[in-house]
């Protein structure tokens, strides 16, 4: 490489106009980067007289070539050394950015160099930096710890490194002190460099705090200049997860100094300056949130705590750009958490001393919680930050109640009095009252029965609007449990839930569902506002948990609402809800008055289900299809909360799932099924087997016939799974195996088709899942009964497996790719386990083919996301199969033609034979592809 040359570039790449030429010139610096000989022309491209751009180019030589020069340059290494020394010192002629990662070059190749050579060489340099520039100083202990902590967090630091970074520590604090407690902190430069370099120190929490507890009063006073106040903020919430911390009287001594902010967090506050409310939001959160067992019992403790409420209460109302309610919400829930879980009398004492800070919290929370008035015409994202926010706030407030108990509920009851007396109150602010009571109410203790009656009394409230009337039939629906032993009261509880059920209103923009369609929970699902009738769905279900029984004389009256409600239009999400608690309701009844509740209630769904499976005709002019996956879902939903005590059996229940079995296989095998359809009647049969799988078996066979033929025909991923539960679960028993073989085989000749016909890699999916059936299959039936199962041309279904799935790991597609090489390590296991299939592996070419195949996918072929999965696949070859291994490799590789020396194969091939493990086979493996595609 010539010099001129690269630094022409350079100022091309940086600024030149022409894209064409800036391109070009990109690629050529890349190469010269690279290349070992570019090491050369660092000293010229360093010098003074250069442009910063150049002199951070030859930086960036140094930086790509650092960690390996000592390894490939052994003879040149004392040479590069003496070099970074003499340019170490030379800080006045270069930029800063240039200096930094200059520094970060010579921390590398001081750790390359321990413990063989240049013992000393921190302390060394620091003693020729430090009379001439305090500020370089700081950057080269800066940058020495950055490097030592990257080492550490890859696990590739040495006990030489360690040591090195260790013997640094005295000299660091001493200059540290030098700088922050003499004459040097007047010049604030130079103590913003010491503050960023204190904070790197501590962050990595090598240092001790008692070494350093001199200069934390120092970093407390240069928060009060506003210059050096966000370095100084640095360090303190360095400090605040320093390991350290887990000695009370340090953590003691760390709360009282953060307890010194708190006139400042008021005068910033004050100012509106938020950019420093948010510094001592971000500290004091990160203390509690690392501390917070060791803080409750501290004495200082409360007095933190009540800071933390003041922070959380900024800015009172929950705006899109805020940052610290959410921060601090998620630290409150592990409090309130750990104050739950607390021994009973340790509890006790903590509920006396922190009542008065929760019952401020809580206040605070009911106001950060409140809708702004123009709720209905925010953009969709803010109302979706709003509704996250109230969901995480109440789960604050849960927490609240559940510890504190009685005080909560009565605090909250005072507030709503308030509300009600006071006509002038905004609707807003009476809705967050309802909801945290919402939140709330379910912790009703034996002593709340006043509460409770006077929370009871206010239900019958005219609400101003839909807002409101949903946070108060929320609150109904809570009520169920404290509703049981008053069953006076249910008619008009009822009511209220019913009359919201079938107030059918346009659909809020916001949120998603809180449960999949199979009715499973999904926590970190995004909460929607609900309309009233979901509201009232919501609340029925609610209320049929907490007193169900006491329901049973309601049971006409809620079906008709339902039918009503669903005539309506009630969302499928609502109507969920409610086929939720008429089967919780049912519970407490017999078996078979239990299934006739449910057909009762679930009629409409059953008949019209039913007349979709009978369907003979592509359409049906009375039969709207697009309702069909609500039906399912609803009865699916219902299936999955029935519960059964043992081995419970019953006509009724052995009539509705040969119903359901029967209906799912029609449809799966009729011709209206799209593919939110399949996923639906999948969900729906999973949940007959969660019910119980011996109300299934009788139909398994008939079952899985339909599921076969419906994925060859449709191709839809879904349907593989339920196959796979079914394999897993009746692929034991004798009387089931033939169908659920039979079933595979003919999935298996769908697939065959599908590549022979070029339709492979336009069903990735169905693909991909059948491969996960092949594991399962191998698993259960195992390779003598696969050899003896026979394939159309009267081979054995085991060897048409392997020659397909062997051949999909030369695809493009990943999702095809992985499964196909998880199947071959099952392939590779389940053969070696029987004699017949041993013979096929080593004399019937299958054990040659699966290599050689491997290979070329490995080497060239695949994708790179899918090469670790296949080498997976060759590893467990070598484990299994070590003597195949080794005599067909080398050949293998050999027919390969790869772009690499003859003694780099024979190296690899003796490597993959000294290995015995499957992680540093895999690690090999995928090495070597990289060598070979590189």
């Amino acid at each position: 490489f010539v010099m001129e040359e690269v630094v022409e570039a350079v100022k091309c790449l940086y600024h030149g106009s022409d894209a064409a030429a800036k391109e070009e010139a990109e690629t050529y610096l890349k190469s010269v980067q690279t290349s070992e000989e570019s090491v050369l022309l660092v000293p010229d491209l360093l010098s003074s007289e250069m442009i910063p751009e150049v002199q951070f180019f030859a930086v960036s030589i140094l930086q790509t070539h650092a960690s390996s020069f000592k390894v490939n340059h052994p003879d040149q290494f004392a040479g590069m050394q003496e070099f970074l020394l003499q340019h170490i010192v030379r800080y006045n002629e270069m930029p800063q950015f240039v200096y930094r990662h200059l520094c970060s070059v010579l921390s590398v190749v001081i750790f390359k160099s321990v413990p063989d050579s240049w013992s000393g060489a921190f302390d060394g340099i620091l003693n020729e930096l430090l009379p001439q520039s305090l500020r370089a100083t700081m950057e080269f202990m800066k940058s020495f710890i950055e490097e030592g902590c990257k080492l550490i967090e890859h696990r590739t630091a040495s006990p030489a490194v360690m040591q090195e970074i260790t013997d640094a520590q005295p000299t660091v604090v001493s200059v540290l002190q030098q700088v922050l407690c003499g004459e040097e902190a007047s010049d604030e430069e130079t103590v913003v460099a010491a503050l960023q370099c204190f904070a790197c120190w501590i962050d990595s929490s090598l240092i001790p705090i008692a070494d350093i507890a001199e200069l934390l009063n120092e970093i407390i006073g240069f928060t009060a200049n506003d210059n050096t106040f966000s370095y100084a903020m640095e360090c303190l919430i360095a400090l605040a997860s320093h390991q350290d911390m887990e000695d009370t009287d340090i953590l003691s001594t760390m709360v009282d100094l953060v307890l010194q902010l708190k006139d400042g967090y008021a005068q910033a506050l004050e100012e509106q300056d938020d950019s420093k409310t948010e510094w001592i939001c971000k500290l004091i959160t990160e203390l509690v949130d690392y501390n917070t067992e060791a803080i409750i019992t501290l004495d200082s403790g409360p007095d933190l705590m009540e800071m933390f409420v003041g922070v959380t209460a900024h800015p009172m109302q929950f705006a899109l750009e805020e940052t610290q309610s959410e921060l601090t919400l998620k630290v409150w829930y592990n409090v309130l958490k750990t104050f739950v879980e607390l021994e009973k009398t340790v509890r006790h004492k903590a509920r006396a001393l922190y009542l008065p800070i929760l019952m401020n919290l809580l206040l605070t929370l009911h106001k950060k919680m409140q809708y702004p008035d123009n709720i209905d015409s925010l953009s969709k994202d803010y109302e979706q930050q709003i509704e996250k926010y109230r969901e995480d706030a109440g789960n604050v407030v849960m927490f609240i109640a559940c510890f504190t108990s009685s005080s909560c509920l009565q605090k909250l009851l005072f507030v709503l009095d308030e509300n009600l007396s006071d006509v002038s109150t905004p609707w807003m602010e009476l809705e967050a009252t309802l909801a945290c009571i919402y939140r709330s109410v379910g912790f009703a203790g034996k002593y709340d029965e006043d509460t409770m009656a006077s929370i009871i009394s206010h239900m019958n409230i005219q609400p101003p609007n839909k807002f409101v009337s949903i946070a108060c039939v929320q609150v109904v629906g809570a009520l169920g449990t404290w509703l049981k032993h008053k069953e006076e009261l249910i008619p008009e509880m009822l009511n209220i839930i019913l009359k919201s059920i079938v107030t059918i209103t346009r659909r809020p923009r916001s949120g998603s569902v809180s449960r999949d369609i199979g009715g499973n929970w999904q926590p970190q699902a995004k909460r929607k506002r609900l309309t009233e009738s979901e509201a009232g769905a919501e609340a029925l279900r609610d209320l049929c948990e907490g007193c169900g029984e006491t329901l049973f004389p309601h049971f006409d009256t809620i079906v008709e609402k339902y039918r009503e409600a669903t005539m309506r239009g009630l969302s499928t999400e609502g109507r969920v809800m409610v086929a939720e608690g008429i089967v919780v309701m049912s519970r407490s009844a017999s078996v078979d008055d239990a299934i006739q509740m449910i057909q009762l209630a679930l009629a409409d769904e059953c008949t019209y289900i039913q007349q979709c499976a009978e369907l003979e005709n592509d359409m049906d002019a009375n039969l709207d299809v697009s309702e069909l996956g609500s039906h399912i879902r609803v009865l699916g939903h219902a299936l999955r909360f029935i519960k059964f005590k043992g081995d419970e059996m019953c006509d009724a229940m052995n009539g509705l799932m040969e119903f359901v079995v029967t209906s799912c296989a029609a449809l799966v095998d009729g011709p209206i099924v799209d593919d939110s359809i399949s996923q639906s009647i999948c969900d729906l049969i999973m949940n007959c087997m969660r019910v119980s799988t011996a109300f299934v078996a009788p139909f398994v066979d008939h079952l899985v016939g339909a599921l076969s033929r419906g994925f060859v025909a449709r191709a839809h991923a879904c349907l593989v799974n339920v196959v796979r539960s079914l394999v897993l679960i009746f692929g034991k028993r004798s009387s089931h195996q033939e169908a659920l073989l039979q079933a595979f085989h003919t999935m298996h000749i769908g697939v065959i088709e599908w590549f022979e016909g070029g339709q492979h890699l336009e069903v990735p999916d169905a693909i991909g899942e059948y491969f996960t059936l092949v594991c399962q299959i191998l698993k259960v039936f195992g390779g003598e009964a696969l050899m003896a199962a026979k394939h159309t041309d009267d081979r054995p279904l085991l060897m048409s497996i392997s020659k397909w799935t062997f051949s999909a790991v030369l695809l493009p597609e990943p999702i095809i790719l992985r499964h196909a090489s998880t199947a071959i390590v099952e392939l590779l296991k389940t053969m070696s386990q029987s004699q017949e299939c041993l013979s096929i592996i080593y004399t019937g070419g299958v054990g040659a083919l699966c290599l050689e195949t491997c290979v070329q996918a490995l080497c060239s072929e695949a994708p790179l996301i899918a090469v670790p999965e296949i080498a997976k696949s060759i590893a467990t070859f070598r484990l299994v199969y070590p003597d195949l291994f080794i005599e067909l490799l080398p050949s293998i590789l050999e027919e390969q033609h790869l772009n690499v020396g003859t003694s780099v194969l024979e190296e690899f091939v003796g490597s993959c034979n000294a290995k015995s493990n499957i992680g540093d086979l895999t690690q090999l493996l995928t090495s070597f592809a990289s060598m070979c595609r590189s």
